[in-house]
């Protein structure tokens, strides 16, 4: 088994994960390109090290990796389980942000930063 790692300069300590190209399970000869990898000089493409199968992708799509890590596994025999891919990383939901907010007593509008009704005083 050998750990593909994406090979980033010292004064590149991290790197994100844009794309795969392959799959678990997928056959790759040495040179072939297997990902894309940006960083905050360029974005790259990342090669097999050598001929054999993906057998497991480390890091998910949209990912953040240290410089060092291992992205992947690649199998040059091609006889090792292969393991499922890692689920691609996705931004948190953002709740929408209410323009305005009225009162339930008297339909006046909410001053921001205000959590009472200028008009009644209720509580919103």
């Amino acid at each position: 088994m050998r750990d593909v790692i994406a090979d980033l300069s010292e004064a590149i300590p991290t790197g994100v994960l844009v794309r795969w190209s392959c799959k678990p399970g997928d056959r790759v000869r040495g040179g072939d390109v297997i990902a894309e990898i940006e960083t905050d000089k360029v974005t790259a493409e990342l090669e097999a090290p050598s001929d054999g199968v993906i057998v497991q992708l480390l890091v998910a799509e949209g990912a953040t990796f240290d410089r060092g890590a291992p992205l992947a596994r690649l199998d040059p025999t091609g006889t090792a389980p292969v393991i499922a891919a890692p689920p691609p990383v996705r931004a948190a939901p953002v709740a929408p942000v209410r323009a305005e907010q009225r009162c339930r007593f008297c339909d006046a509008l909410r001053i921001a930063g205000r959590h009472d009704c200028p008009r009644c005083g209720a509580p919103l």
